[in-house]
């Protein structure tokens, strides 16, 4: 029998009882207010980054390769959280000062500071700048200053580097934690819009080896230094 390759659920959504058919809860429509010129905007952002498409199409070195290809990140999303195909895992360590968001995808970690302000670098970190504080039993995250070249990677959610994102995690039962987002991104779209899904516990994280099994990448570069030779 064949094994299937994705894992893409067997269920809904259950939120209060209810099914859902949408993770979207604002606007009430379940649409992305997406502005009129959203979606060429998002693809430019993606254009300048990448040097499409001299360096994707031409396979020059590394650096020209999708984020996934480098083992940097993957199609799925951590800012905010949406279910993928595979690896959904997260876990969340708690100190009395940070917050560690770390999914299994990647193995990428998000350290959030507690009761901190976002600082100036000089430089725009993988997963954004993330503080974070409570209120009353509710974890809120705020976090921006995201790297361009993960806003144009196009994983997960679009958005510009002005996207302000503020997510909330609140336990709703001993097996269930609530997870709302909402992003904020005035390049993109009309509104702020608002998202929520459930989050039940698993039995583990597992290992996400992503350069001990790459082979895509270096038959990428050798089918592309064949093409090369082939030209000449």
């Amino acid at each position: 029998m064949t094994q299937p390759i994705f894992s893409i659920g067997d269920t809904l959504a259950l939120i209060d009882g209810k099914y859902r058919t949408s993770i979207i809860v604002d606007p009430p429509d379940g649409q992305i207010p997406w502005r009129e010129q959203g979606f060429s905007i998002r693809r430019q952002q993606g254009q300048a980054v990448f040097g499409f498409p001299e360096n994707l199409e031409r396979s020059d070195g590394p650096e020209g390769r999708p984020l996934s290809d480098r083992c940097l990140k993957a199609f799925s999303s951590s800012t905010p959280f949406l279910s993928s195909v595979y690896n959904n895992n997260m876990q969340i360590v708690q100190s009395p000062d940070h917050v560690v968001l770390l999914v299994e995808m990647v193995h990428e970690a998000r350290i959030v500071k507690i009761n901190q302000e976002h600082k100036d670098l000089p430089y725009d970190k993988w997963g954004g700048d993330s503080i974070g504080y409570y209120e009353d039993d509710t974890l809120v995250v705020v976090t921006k200053n995201f790297n361009p070249w993960e806003i144009s990677s196009g994983f997960g959610v679009s958005a510009s580097t002005n996207m302000e994102l503020t997510e909330r995690f609140r336990r709703v039962a001993d097996d269930e934690l609530r997870y709302s987002f909402t992003i904020d991104d005035p390049t993109l779209y009309t509104q702020p819009w608002s998202g929520e899904m459930p989050m039940r516990p698993s039995q583990g994280m597992y290992e996400y080896a992503c350069h001990e099994g790459n082979h895509a990448l270096s038959g990428i570069l050798a089918g592309a230094r064949r093409l090369e030779s082939e030209e000449q």
